[in-house]
């Protein structure tokens, strides 16, 4: 009887450690939550962009100023992963090194629950959200876009109904996550 109990319990914590979020129960996911601001002065010239990673959802938003900043894209966090880029992948984006070394990042499965236009996502789609922080303690974020088109200022992004299929072909690979905004402040 003593072994069935110890086998009840032990099957019962690994349910809800499985259960858990890594966002709340981990330093590296409590680290990665919080309000991040890209300084008007990083070349964006007076504009600005925010990013609010909670225990259970990314938003990010622009605008003008932090007062005047609208929702470009909010998902709720699907799974997260620490330490790698999902598909095996070794590069956060095309345009950050291979060689960049981070002190916290990994990725996100977001699937969308706000979109400003279809160029952005659409609500109920997934996509990747990749995140990392530097030696600096500036952060760099990105969600899996790409240039379908070839035409200036034309992305595809979301095209994904499942976690399963935007874990696995939403990748630098496949031409998604061309570019990365780095240099972000936690506030």
């Amino acid at each position: 009887m003593k072994k069935v109990k110890r086998w009840v319990l032990l099957a019962a914590a690994a349910f809800l450690a499985a259960a858990c979020d890594p966002l709340t129960t981990t330093a590296q996911g409590k680290e990665v939550q919080g309000a991040y601001v890209l300084p008007t002065e990083s070349g964006f010239g007076p504009w600005t962009e925010k990013y609010t990673v909670s225990d259970t959802e990314v938003r990010y938003e622009s605008g003008a100023d932090e007062t005047s900043t609208a929702v470009v894209y909010a998902g709720t966090i699907v799974k997260t992963v620490f330490n790698r880029f999902n598909s095996g992948e070794t590069r956060l984006a095309q345009n950050i090194g291979e060689e960049t070394v981070f002190k916290n990042f990994g990725y996100m499965i977001l699937k969308y629950t706000e979109c400003d236009n279809e160029g952005t996502g659409q609500p109920g789609q997934f996509n990747i959200f990749r995140f990392a922080e530097k030696e600096d303690g500036t952060w760099i974020f990105t969600q899996g876009f790409k240039n379908g088109s070839g035409k200036e200022g034309v992305y595809i992004n979301s095209l994904c109904g499942t976690a399963a299929k935007a874990e696995r072909e939403i990748t630098e690979k496949n031409g998604y996550f061309d570019f990365a905004s780095t240099g972000f402040l936690k506030k």
